[in-house]
């Protein structure tokens, strides 16, 4: 990861969702600027979580050579925390001192992947230091990996431990742990172990052994509901509530998937399809779209949205309109409205049952009837 010019660069970024590639990036950058025998006395690690961290202690760490030394690396871990109300004047620090680094020196920020939908894809840190680090150094973002690169990260895991992961069983894998890289190392490894001396992994093991997410288990339901499958729609149901998904979090995330959903609907009207990337899109049908939660905003996969926008072929607007209806009546029983059913078990149920009869085409909507 050499930077374009000859000169060593005075700093690096290494960000985003993408842990595992990152982690290989630093290896890489540290046996590149420090020999494996002098990284105890060359190389130091400042944890960004540790009070007292500013950007002038940063700073002065960088430039703080060992005697004989040829070389200073200072790595920052959970740089992400540096973007924090109170860390302002660190980040106006840094920007100002990258500039004035001495040629020995070089800074290693290591943002580790965010958890908030909010933050992922965005900046690390403010304008000013994103400027600075790119003038003065190398950013690098790692973003998560898709779906069939998850699978073929399974696959090479498995084969690392001696086994075969069939493909199938990668693909399902992918599926059921997302974009997280290093949980799916850790489900892989526990297969290893799991099927013993049976050299292959098949989709009956990772079926076994690695649950579902939830919200996918959310969008087997809502495709359920669609076609007016009472029965299955009631088994997802009861298998979210054993897994250990509450109530409450089943339905919020209900209303996030139908919102999406609604958004895919409105895109699909205009001839927006589930692959577009957002600079091909008009602003104004963009602006149109809610603020929270909006589509093409965010690290939302190709796949995902392709499954939003075949999702949202099945529904009308009217049905929609409906089930956002019944699902807020629902949340409103479960917290205390006199009108709704209190139990959430049974209102849970009961919102399921009538939004499969709403997408029957063939009989009127129905709902409950509340006293």
């Amino acid at each position: 990861m050499p930077p374009k010019s000859a000169k060593k660069a005075r700093a690096y970024l290494l960000w985003g969702q993408e842990e595992i590639r990152k982690r290989e990036a630093l290896q890489n950058l540290l046996a590149e600027l420090v020999p494996p025998e002098d990284r105890e006395l060359d190389v130091q690690y400042i944890d960004a979580t540790n009070s007292g961290v500013t950007g002038d202690f940063i700073l002065h760490a960088v430039r703080d050579r060992a005697m004989f030394s040829e070389r200073r690396v200072v790595v920052v871990l959970n740089a992400g925390r540096l973007r924090g109300p109170r860390h302002i004047r660190t980040q106006e620090q840094l920007a100002q001192g990258l500039a004035t680094l001495p040629d020995y020196a070089t800074l290693i920020l290591m943002a580790y992947a965010d958890d908030s939908s909010e933050r992922r894809g965005k900046a690390p840190f403010n304008e000013k230091l994103m400027a600075a680090l790119k003038a003065h150094g190398v950013v690098k973002q790692f973003s998560a990996l898709k779906p069939e690169e998850m699978a073929q990260l399974a696959v090479s895991e498995a084969a690392a431990t001696g086994k075969r992961l069939a493909p199938a069983a990668a693909s399902q894998l992918a599926v059921r742990v997302g974009s997280d890289s290093q949980r799916l190392v850790h489900e892989v490894r526990k297969l290893a172990a799991y099927v013993g001396d049976r050299n292959s992994i098949n989709a009956e093991d990772v079926a076994e052994m690695v649950p579902a997410p939830p919200d996918d288990n959310v969008f087997h339901l809502i495709d359920a509901t669609m076609t007016g499958d009472r029965k299955r729609s009631l088994d997802l149901l009861r298998q979210l509530r054993e897994s250990g998904a509450v109530v409450p979090v089943i339905l919020s995330m209900l209303g996030r998937k139908l919102r999406l959903i609604a958004q895919a609907k409105y895109l699909q009207e205009r001839k927006v399809p589930s692959n577009a990337s957002p600079d091909s899109i008009s602003p104004e049908i963009l602006d149109a779209l809610p603020e929270e939660g909006r589509m093409f905003k965010g690290n939302q996969s190709d796949w995902l949205r392709k499954r939003l926008w075949e999702q949202a072929r099945r529904i009308s607007w009217k049905h929609l309109h409906q089930a956002m209806d019944r699902l807020a009546l629902t949340e409103a029983g479960t917290k205390g409205w006199e009108h709704g059913i209190e139990d959430p078990d049974l209102a849970a149920e009961m919102l399921v049952a009538s939004l499969c009869n709403a997408v029957q085409p063939q009989r009127a909507p129905t709902g409950y009837r509340r006293r």
